[in-house]
């Protein structure tokens, strides 16, 4: 994702009684893009966290209710693939 800038300029013509305006796209530099990939990083440790804090309410819930069942074949199965 390239992020540009625009910038307005106002120069004064060589009779200074004319403003001339004058866009510049700028393109941000290294500092600016580690910058923004910091922001976008964090807001998606912070929408996860919430994601994840909103399941395990729900489980946390259904654990009291006595709701709450463990599928122990599927748990056994993900033990196996992480060998």
């Amino acid at each position: 994702m390239i992020v540009e800038s625009v910038t307005t300029v106002e120069i004064l013509s060589s009779s200074q009684s004319e403003v001339k305006e004058f866009q510049i796209k700028q393109q941000p530099d290294a500092q600016v893009k580690m910058e923004l990939a910091i922001a976008l990083g964090v807001q998606v440790v912070k929408k996860q966290a919430r994601a994840r804090a909103a399941r395990v309410k729900e489980v946390r819930a259904r654990f009291d209710a006595g709701t709450y069942r463990q599928d122990s074949m599927a748990i056994a199965q993900k033990m196996l693939e992480i060998e």
